[in-house]
Parts: C-alpha cells; structure tokens; sequence
C-alpha cells in the first residue's frame, strides 16, 4: 500500500494462510509506518477458509521490513485480525507500528 500526504491509501492487501485455511483481500484505507514497522488497515473485499464471510469488515496486519540483502534477517508479518466494524471505530492507530503485537512470524522473503 502507499500513504499519500493528503492521508490517502491506495494499494492491496492478501494474506494467505497456508494449506487449505484459506485467504483473504482486502483494499487498504490506512497505513502507519514507524521505522521499519508497518500497519495496514482496510475493508475486506474477499474472504475463503478462515476469511469466509468476512467480507464488509475492517482489518489490521502488522509487518516488520528487515531490509533487501540476503545478510538481512527476513521480514515479517503478524496474523491478520479481521471482523472488525468498518465504521471507522478502528483503524491504523488502534493497532500502532512499535507496540507489541501478537504472534508475529517470519515471513518468506520474496524476490
């Protein structure tokens, strides 16, 4: 996702369970970047497996960017958190870059 000045967010967001847990897509609508640290919020627009009949809901993933080398430890992501009212009560700010979050995994890095 990219923020714009005017506070703005343009972009896509999928996370992939693994196996056959399913998936979910998402249009993002906020985005915080602190350091290396990211949150990226939006509405759900395609939910399967564990996302099934998320459609409509607000959510929020945390990742961490450890950089581009190979020497570089690999980024990571956070669970998705998903099924939150999308009536604005939540975004980018109730789930801040920085703050502990929980279960945050490694995430394959990609080329």
């Amino acid at each position: 996702a990219d923020a714009f000045a005017d506070g703005s967010v343009k972009g896509q967001m999928q996370d992939a369970f693994g196996a056959q847990a399913g998936r979910y897509h998402g249009t993002p609508t906020c985005l915080e970047v602190v350091g290396n640290q990211a949150i990226v919020g939006g509405i759900v627009t395609q939910g399967s497996g564990f996302a099934g009949g998320a459609e409509g809901t607000f959510f929020l993933t945390s990742v961490v960017d450890h950089g581009t080398s190979a020497n570089d430890a690999p980024d990571q992501i956070s669970f998705s958190f998903w099924g939150f009212p999308a009536d604005g009560s939540v975004d980018c700010t109730t789930f801040p870059p920085g703050a502990s979050h929980p279960t945050t995994l490694p995430k394959a890095r990609s080329s």
